[in-house]
């Protein structure tokens, strides 16, 4: 478990690589789930998770003391966020079997909204 932490820079980066590649794969998606009589798109779900997971690993990484941003690394992290969300949706749209979806933008910023009010809300607490 130390060297998994010792290491969370480099998982952090390649988390977002590996987001960026996977999000570039054509024909490459996520369809519709349904449980008993729900069913919803399951890709909003993933790209929710994956940006949470950016913050999540990114938090990991602050509450052991490792840096990945030097300074203003909250911010960074956003700005981070918000341009690969962007990007990928972009790019996606010169991709055979992908598409430009709004949505898909707004589920990124779900992810790293959601994961940036529980961390910080959990950091405040242990203060």
């Amino acid at each position: 478990m130390k060297l998994i932490i010792a290491k969370l820079d480099y998982i952090f980066w390649l988390w977002i690589g590996a987001l960026f590649v996977g999000a570039l794969i054509p024909g490459l998606g996520v369809g519709r789930v349904t449980i008993e009589s729900f069913s919803f798109r399951a890709d909003y779900l993933c790209h929710a998770l994956a940006f949470f997971g950016i913050v999540a690993i990114f938090t990991m990484a602050q509450l052991n003391d490792i840096v990945i941003f030097k300074r203003f690394a909250w911010i960074k992290l956003i700005l981070l966020c918000i341009v690969l969300g962007i990007s990928i949706e972009v790019l996606q749209y010169f991709i055979p079997g992908r598409s430009f979806n709004l949505f898909d933008i707004l589920s990124n910023l779900v992810g790293l909204s959601f994961g940036l009010l529980l961390f910080r809300v959990v950091a405040l607490l242990r203060d």
